[in-house]
């Protein structure tokens, strides 16, 4: 059983690893902390340090804390080994106390199921990690950000333009996912069985897209849910990293 809610043992540890690195770094640290946290998230906060990280501060501080931590530890030169060390130790920390957040590629990213995490979303970041499929990487993280705000309708769209970006980063041609994806059976990159995919994944989407359009994108809650926006991330995760294959499936059936 996985939780996103933080208990005070694990406060308790995440504030002795901030301070460790603050004894490193200095009360810079926390000054940097905080203004990223102004900056960033609106928090309006004075110096983010290892006392208020074990303080009774908000879920949602905690981890807007944690991330900015870690972005703080590479703003200051030379420490770009630093911050890794910072991720890695948080990460397992996280880990033990069974709390569903992990930092992947410098990101602090919430996850249904470890599971799902480490064969779907970890391996679809590390492909796009590069210039190449740039666009995709930035929408991707955009979906598990949305789903960290509560906005799955948005993660759901969000998903969906990673995939466009990955067919374009791919070579195929289109002015929309549509016509990106039959671009892409053309060419070999899906086959004719994969059709049903393709379709249920089409129209995933715009159920998303027309539910945000009926129900107001800021104002009134969508009917899309947390769990169809996570369906989302997994399926076009998994068909991220297939199509990131270079050996074409086959031609067009």
């Amino acid at each position: 059983m996985w939780t996103d809610q933080f208990d005070m043992r694990a406060k308790v540890r995440l504030s002795q690893l901030v301070a460790f690195f603050e004894d490193d770094l200095g009360r810079s640290l926390a000054e940097q902390t905080a203004t990223l946290l102004r900056a960033w998230g609106g928090w309006n906060v004075g110096n983010f340090d290892s006392a208020v990280v074990k303080a009774d501060i908000s879920n949602d501080l905690l981890i807007d804390g944690l991330a900015a931590i870690a972005q703080a530890i590479k703003f200051m030169k030379s420490y770009d080994d630093t911050s890794a060390e910072f991720q890695r130790s948080a990460n397992v920390i996280l880990r033990e106390h069974r709390i569903s957040y992990k930092f992947v590629d410098d990101e602090l990213i919430s996850f249904e199921s470890d599971e799902l995490l480490q064969e779907v979303v970890e391996p679809a970041l590390q492909l796009m990690a590069g210039q190449r499929f740039s666009a995709a990487h930035k929408a991707y993280m955009d979906a598990l950000k949305e789903i960290s705000n509560g906005a799955p309708g948005d993660a759901i769209t969000d998903a969906g333009t990673a995939l466009q970006q990955t067919l374009v980063a791919l070579g195929c041609e289109g002015n929309a996912l549509g016509p990106l994806l039959k671009d892409a059976r053309r060419r070999g990159l899906l086959v004719g069985h994969d059709q049903n995919l393709i379709d249920g994944i089409s129209k995933f989407i715009d159920w998303a897209s027309a539910d945000r359009s009926t129900t107001g994108d800021a104002h009134k809650p969508s009917h899309a849910a947390t769990s169809d926006a996570w369906l989302m991330v997994h399926v076009v995760g998994a068909l991220i990293v297939r199509l990131a294959d270079a050996v074409p499936r086959g031609s067009a059936e």
